[in-house]
């Protein structure tokens, strides 16, 4: 029988540049594990009676230490994956939403040994996988309509 196995997380991203308060281009957060030397984003297990988002907002607060998100509202993308953990294959699913942090005071968890702030363009070359490669795609694309937006809204 294949175990399952759901972990929840989001692409973090923070408004830089383009003049005014408020930036001009997202830079998105990606964590490096320091046992297999991948770059990602933060996300862990959901626990048992836990929401999608409440296990994402968990796992962002106790693995880069972030308790303020601004989440991206209706942005949600999810990708599958049959790892072998111990000889059995275990079929995994990831959840990731879409936040805007304003503050990003780091605080990361043993399990990291890295953090980096970066352009989308250094985010796919960085990503191990082409299913992460594909999230921060469908989370710039938003995240650029996000910033226009509101940047629309603070100038008119």
């Amino acid at each position: 029988m294949t175990r399952r196995v759901k972990s929840c997380g989001a692409v973090l991203f923070k408004a830089r540049g383009g003049g005014g308060g408020e930036g001009g281009r997202p830079e998105y957060l990606l964590l490096r594990h320091r046992k297999r030397r991948e770059w990602g984003f933060p996300k862990g297990h959901a626990k048992p009676g836990e929401s999608e988002e409440q296990a994402a907002r968990r796992e962002i607060a106790e693995e880069c230490g972030i308790k303020t998100v601004r989440p991206a509202k209706g942005f949600r993308r999810a990708i599958g994956y049959r790892p072998i953990e111990g000889g059995e294959t275990v079929a995994k699913s990831a959840v990731y939403f879409l936040g805007e942090v304003s503050r990003p005071r780091l605080k990361l968890e043993r399990v990291f040994d890295a953090a980096a702030w970066v352009r989308f363009e250094e985010g796919i070359q960085m990503l191990p996988f082409e299913d992460l490669r594909m999230v921060l795609r469908a989370a710039h694309a938003r995240a650029r309509r996000e910033i226009r937006r509101r940047r629309s809204t603070t100038t008119a």
